[in-house]
């Protein structure tokens, strides 16, 4: 596989070491990399290629006059507290003025400060006295003075007052005879107080300063570097795509197919290929994955489906939903595991969405007067505008689905108000075509219940022979006594042929207090199999209370 080259040029810089990256699509491998000066190594990740640049020869230099600074502090003293705003810095090399730097600060050199302090002290005194002791000690005790002067060797001087005071003993000192003799004593008294000392201080100050000294300029150079790399590579090609099908321009209707069909050739070796569709810009789906061997195209062919309103692989949708009136974009590429792409093929095309079926009815006017068996019949036609099958059913009251039939596009459906419940109804029809879209009718039907006390009334029963055929029924009613009179008939046909009835027999007799019972008879000349019996019971008066109780009877073949 023939190599190529590329150049990287790396801009001048002040800066000696650089890295620059570059990406080289479906890059296969780095075959060499060299530089014009200095040194280059390189890194690869993927199609990105890392080249490191350092210990090139300058392109150029400037050079600048630069001056020498510092930052100097310095401290002033002084016995007073006065000092310049500014003072001069001369080091022999490095010159300029320093300022003050925040205020003066004070410091001790003599002295103390001022202070108080409590002390205690104690003075004695002697007395002499001609006469008795305790003379001599009460004189001792008043000598002692009420306050004593104070200082010591630490400056500190007040008075002290007296707070206490104590004889001490007493001793003979002289005895002239004749009772003349004469006593001295001492006594003691204890001192307290508080006591001072001046402020004996004295200061000097000092200031710092500080600020920014010059000394000679000196000149800077400034080198500029640049580099041209050469990197030498193997790519990886991309595949040879050919779209054989669809055509551009098709249009889709419901459960159409759409066939993508073609070859991809790669001619590297061992690359695994995929191919893939996407459509409207959408989510890739891939329909081939195969290896290559460099010589010979891989086939690829899929079948796709048009249906609820998107292409389809069987149920997974390769697209969004697609609109009606619309241009849609169909795209088709090839790609390998080491990044070579095809060319993209599109196609374009439309779709026609499927519709509803078509679904009329006949208006549900009110009708009064219905028994709980009325039928009530709603009706009309229907039709699919794509020519799908049509299923029909309905639903009362949320309940379980009953099929409708269609016949040439018509139907119709009978219901009774046995099947509604009181107030407010719902009947929900629905008629769906095969590929699932539907249109439903709604109605709201109500059933308002009015009962309405009879004259008359009719009863029907249906009697069952236990042979084939009979010809004779014997029936016995009984009923409450009062407003009430019943009349019987008798209808005996052939199977499946319609009720012909005529009128029985009766005689009536009492039974027990309240209760009475007719006895009906009826008679055919010949045997039937279809027998009914019909009761009709009539009342002058439609409040009358009287009611059946029972009926029972016989049949005779």
């Amino acid at each position: 596989m023939a190599s190529k080259s590329t150049v990287v040029s790396i801009p001048e810089s002040t800066s000696q070491s650089r890295s620059q990256k570059i990406t080289i699509p479906n890059l296969r491998r780095v075959v060499s990399v060299a530089v014009n000066t200095g040194k280059v190594t390189h890194s690869v990740n993927g199609s990105e290629v890392t080249v490191n640049v350092s210990d090139g020869s300058y392109t150029r230099y400037t050079t600048s006059s630069v001056p020498n600074t510092k930052t100097v502090s310095e401290t002033r003293t002084s016995s007073t507290d006065s000092f310049q705003s500014s003072i001069s810095y001369n080091d022999g090399t490095y010159s300029g003025t320093l300022s003050k730097s925040g205020g003066s600060t004070p410091y001790v050199v003599s002295g103390s400060p001022p202070g108080q302090k409590t002390v205690s002290a104690s003075r004695d005194s002697w007395y002499d006295y001609g006469g008795s002791c305790s003379g001599a000690q009460s004189g001792a005790l008043s000598a002692l003075p009420s306050s004593i002067p104070y200082s010591d060797g630490e400056g500190y001087t007040g008075t002290l007052q007296r707070t206490g005071s104590s004889a001490g003993r007493c001793q003979l000192l002289n005895d002239e005879g004749g009772g003349e003799k004469t006593y001295g004593a001492s006594a003691t008294g204890t001192y307290s107080g508080t006591v001072s000392k001046p402020d004996t201080r004295k200061y000097n100050y000092s200031q710092s300063y500080s600020g920014t000294v010059y000394g000679p300029s000196s000149v800077s150079y400034t080198y500029y570097y640049a580099y041209t790399v050469t990197v030498t590579y193997e790519d990886n090609f991309g595949q040879t795509l050919t779209l054989t099908a669809p055509a551009s321009g098709v249009k889709l209707s419901v459960g159409n197919t759409y066939a993508v069909t073609g070859t991809t050739l790669d001619t590297d070796p061992g690359d695994i290929v995929s191919v893939y569709v996407r459509v409207n810009k959408g989510t890739p789906y891939r329909i081939l994955q195969a290896s290559a061997d460099g010589v010979n195209p891989l086939a690829f062919s899929k079948t796709f489906t048009f249906a609820g309103g998107a292409i389809k692989d069987g149920t997974t949708a390769v697209s969004g939903l697609l609109d009606e009136g619309t241009t849609h974009l169909l795209e088709v590429w090839s790609e390998d595991n080491k990044g070579g792409t095809s060319i993209i093929a599109e196609r374009t095309f439309t779709v026609a969405l499927n519709r509803p079926p078509t679904l009329t009815h006949s208006f549900v006017s009110n009708n009064d007067n219905l028994s709980d068996d009325s039928p009530i019949t709603i009706k009309g036609t229907v039709s699919d505008p794509d020519g799908q099958a049509v299923a029909m059913k309905y639903r009362m009251n949320g309940g379980a689905d009953v099929p409708i039939s269609i016949s040439g596009g018509a139907w119709s459906i009978t219901i009774t108000p046995k099947q509604m419940v009181a107030g407010a109804n719902s009947l929900v029809i629905t008629a769906a075509d095969s590929l699932g879209a539907t249109t439903v009718l709604t109605f709201s039907l109500t059933r308002s219940v009015t009962k309405t006390r009879l004259k008359t009334a009719h009863a029907r029963y249906k009697l069952s022979p236990q042979s084939t055929t009979a010809k004779e029924v014997l029936a016995w009613f009984q009923h409450e006594t009062g407003d009430l009179n019943v009349d019987g008939a008798l209808s005996i046909v052939a199977a499946g042929a319609a009720e012909s009835y005529k009128a029985m027999t009766k005689t009536t007799a009492p039974v027990i207090t309240g209760i009475v019972e007719t006895e009906f008879i009826g008679t055919y000349a010949t045997g039937n199999a279809q027998l009914h019996l019909k009761l009709t019971l009539s009342s002058n008066d439609a409040n009358s209370t009287a009611a059946a109780s029972s009926l029972s009877g016989a049949i005779k073949a």
